[in-house]
């Protein structure tokens, strides 16, 4: 995944943890972050398919606010990692921080960053 923030933090070794790991790290980043950028850098109907489905499971990670909101979107992200996997894909993933200006003035959010990849291009 190439960095786009300076701060940004790669998750090294995601790829290597089985689907129902990756869901649960993913699943309390992006509630934690609050904000996510997700990008499929493959091309085809397969990657679109499990990238859409992937991209919903995060929305709901990032939307969850009670403990059975939390634990649905980490199933959604559980399967839908499980999919990613079976289809020869690989999710790479970083943390980052962008400024945002807001009534309270100037303030730092952090951003989940996930690519979905052909399988081996995130592992450097």
């Amino acid at each position: 995944m190439q960095q786009r923030y300076p701060d940004e933090r790669r998750l090294e070794g995601l790829e290597r943890l089985d689907p129902r790991e990756q869901a649960r790290l993913l699943n309390a980043l992006a509630h934690e972050a609050r904000l996510i950028e997700f990008a499929v850098d493959s091309s085809g109907e397969d990657a679109q398919a499990v990238g859409a489905a992937l991209e919903r499971a995060l929305e709901l990670a990032v939307d969850a606010d009670s403990e059975s909101e939390a634990q649905q979107a980490q199933a959604a992200l559980a399967d839908a990692l499980d999919a990613v996997k079976h289809a020869g894909f690989a999710v790479s993933a970083g943390v980052s921080h962008v400024e945002v200006e807001g009534a309270l003035g100037l303030t730092q959010m952090p951003v989940l960053t996930a690519v979905l990849e052909a399988n081996g291009c995130g592992a450097r």
